[in-house]
């Protein structure tokens, strides 16, 4: 008479793990390292005081709040943090950077050995509008603004690591599409400006002063692509004087 099977799906995994791996029980111990949980545990204390802040404000929100809200004491939040400040900047340059670090490892910004300009530039202008339209990040922006009068620091950390990080990395680039006669164009770092504004500039600020309003990718890609016009109207070779 065959015997009933009562193992469990756990029991199946584990002999699976077994089959590929050997003994668990003979598998080495690798221990999370202390800097290694100290990372873990910040990340856990920012993306729960998002929320709060977003909701109370900066000056409207205590550090009982944001405890609470990472389900820690204060004690330990003051482990990872000096204070509330400390936390609200690190929120701010961590998120920032985080946005365009996707921006540019997903696109190659060089444009190198490009055979239409316009429609790559199209593609970087359109890759960075999603990018900088989304509604969290949306959120946060109003939340500096709001607050930079008081703290003006936070204004710099998003400045440094926003627009002026844009302006940084794009401006060697146009630069050199200058020297191949594609771009006409004396001041690269000011033509990196007017490329970022030219583009972000109405559906960014219809953003700032309406929370409401939203903008459909159709409708983001075709204010990219009439900044990229405005941009070689201005910076094209056809521009040479």
């Amino acid at each position: 008479m065959t015997r009933p099977d009562h193992s469990s799906p756990r029991d199946a995994g584990r002999a699976a793990d077994v089959a590929e791996d050997g003994f668990l029980a003979l598998q080495p111990w690798e221990p999370e390292d202390a800097a290694a949980r100290a990372a873990r545990k910040r990340t856990q204390i920012q993306r729960a005081a998002i929320g709060v802040f977003l909701q109370h404000g900066y000056a409207g929100t205590s550090i009982d709040d944001l405890a609470a809200a990472a389900r820690i004491s204060k004690q330990t939040l003051y482990k990872h943090f000096a204070g509330k400040e400390e936390l609200f900047l690190a929120i701010i340059s961590d998120t920032v950077g985080q946005v365009l670090d996707e921006f540019f490892e997903s696109i190659d910004t060089r444009l190198d050995d490009t055979s239409d300009l316009e429609k790559d530039l199209h593609a970087l202008a359109s890759r960075f509008i999603r990018r900088i339209m989304r509604p969290e990040l949306l959120a946060l922006r109003r939340l500096v603004i709001g607050e930079v009068g008081r703290f003006p620091q936070i204004g710099e950390v998003w400045w440094r690591g926003g627009p002026a990080r844009v302006t940084r990395e794009l401006a060697p680039q146009l630069a050199r599409l200058a020297d191949k006669n594609e771009l006409t164009l004396d001041d690269p770092v000011l033509a990196a400006d007017h490329f970022n504004w030219l583009v972000l500039s109405v559906p960014l600020n219809a953003a700032m002063f309406q929370p409401g309003v939203h903008f459909t990718t159709a409708e983001l890609d075709n204010y990219a692509a009439a900044g990229v016009r405005a941009f070689l109207a201005a910076y094209g070779p056809s521009a040479r004087r």
